[in-house]
């Protein structure tokens, strides 16, 4: 009798198995999570005769995905990245948004914290270029 009833319906059996298995991975893999990580702050570009002075060194940023995907980020695959090019010498207030932050895209930027860096670029001494 026990062997009547695996024997009938077979496919259907196999089939619902699968199936379940593949919703099992599904519901355990798209599980959606935060993770909030410090980055450095990496200026690019410094215009020349310009140096860079009191600037913040590293930002907070809070990512969304796959929680899986998040604990094995390494957080040398993100970055913020300011490029100067253009930039003048004086007091400046730059406000970070999600295109200056590299991230996989797997990930989405729920949060950057502070929004906004200051920093100076000031003209750099002759004494001190001719010092180096």
């Amino acid at each position: 009798m026990r062997l009547n009833l695996l024997r009938t319906n077979t496919l259907l059996k196999l089939t619902s198995l699968i199936l379940a298995i593949v919703l099992w991975f599904f519901v355990v893999s798209s599980r959606r999570s935060e993770l909030m990580i410090d980055i450095p702050v990496r200026f690019v570009n410094v215009p020349q005769a310009l140096e860079l002075v009191d600037h913040h060194k590293t930002i907070s940023i809070v990512l969304e995905g796959q929680e899986r995907l998040l604990r094995r980020l390494d957080k040398e695959d993100v970055s913020v990245v300011i490029n100067l090019n253009g930039y003048k010498e004086g007091r400046i207030s730059y406000y970070i948004s999600s295109r200056d932050i590299r991230v996989p895209d797997s990930f989405v930027i729920k949060d950057i914290h502070p929004p906004r860096v200051e920093f100076s670029l000031r003209k750099i001494n002759d004494r001190e270029v001719r010092g180096r």
